[in-house]
């Protein structure tokens, strides 16, 4: 058997900072927009001194669930960045030092330190973002979402790693008309079905064909009532055309996604792999597409 695969900084995009690379808190942000599970927003450090804000995610990295949620924010991040999706500019691991967090105070627990103090976060860093005021307004984000350039673009990303979690606040405000993809952790998840215990390696082979729900989908076509034949097959041909990149951004992808599944999820890369890389083939993508937007296949 091989050596494992040592981190390779020059060919990784998502890095490794050092605990020291925490600069200093602001909060916790659970309790906003539907959020549930702690998320520290604080302040953090390149190497050469810059210092920039982020929100991590502290996970148990022993944990089943919360390392497959890791390594589903990997992979969202790493694909849609490779085909030219709009994401947070940094993604990276940092040990954080439990003595030096704020309290916190959520409904979810936060994960055991490790024997130095330490909890391991996914860090992404922060997007200056505009909201919709004077009223917070859901439906006036989910309309402009609708109408924006790269909708069925996610759309058919959202479908090639099965995400079921794009609602109207995962696509964060950037400006008028600009967004960004956050919040990749629930791939595969489905209704009724504790998670992620439908991800095992005996599962994936029946999801290659499964049309999982793509809220992004529902909130532009159907929530909206954009049911014209017209306009569906038109956001069939862009989601078909679209699928090519996202299969190119898979080979280009497939060496650091696969380096973070032996870490996090150890013996099961392959499965997962072979789950993504058969899912995302050009065939399966048109057939998936044409059954979501209601358009024969020709």
């Amino acid at each position: 058997m091989s050596a494992p695969i040592d981190y390779q900084p020059n060919n990784m995009a998502i890095e490794l900072y050092q605990s020291g690379q925490f600069i200093t808190s602001h909060d916790w942000t659970h309790g906003r927009d539907g959020n549930v599970n702690p998320v520290l927003h604080g302040q953090f450090s390149t190497e050469a001194g810059e210092y920039f804000d982020g929100y991590a995610k502290p996970f148990a990295i022993g944990n089943h669930v919360d390392a497959t949620v890791m390594l589903n924010e990997v992979t969202g991040w790493l694909l849609a960045r490779a085909c030219g999706l709009p994401v947070p500019q940094k993604a990276f691991f940092i040990p954080l030092t439990l003595a030096e967090l704020p309290a916190y105070g959520g409904t979810a627990s936060l994960p055991p330190a490790d024997e130095n103090g330490h909890i391991l976060s996914f860090v992404t860093q922060a997007v200056a973002n505009t909201a919709i005021r004077a009223v917070y307004d859901t439906e006036l984000l989910v309309k402009e979402q609708s109408q924006w350039s790269r909708c069925d673009d996610t759309i058919t990303f959202d479908e090639g790693v099965a995400n079921t979690d794009r609602h109207a606040f995962n696509l964060l405000r950037r400006a008028s008309g600009d967004f960004v993809l956050i919040d990749h952790g629930f791939l595969l998840r489905q209704p009724n079905v504790p998670y992620p215990s439908h991800w095992d390696a005996s599962f994936l082979d029946e999801y290659l064909g499964h049309s999982f729900s793509n809220v992004l989908h529902h909130n532009t076509y159907t929530w909206q009532g954009r049911n014209a034949p017209s306009i569906r097959t038109a956001g069939c041909t862009a989601s078909t055309a679209f699928a090519e990149k996202l299969g190119a951004a898979l080979r280009a992808t497939l060496f650091e996604i696969a380096f973070w599944s032996s870490k996090l999820l150890p013996g099961r890369s392959a499965s997962w792999l072979q789950f993504l890389y058969s899912r995302t083939q050009q065939p399966r993508m048109n057939s998936l597409m044409a059954k979501r937007y209601g358009v024969l296949p020709l």
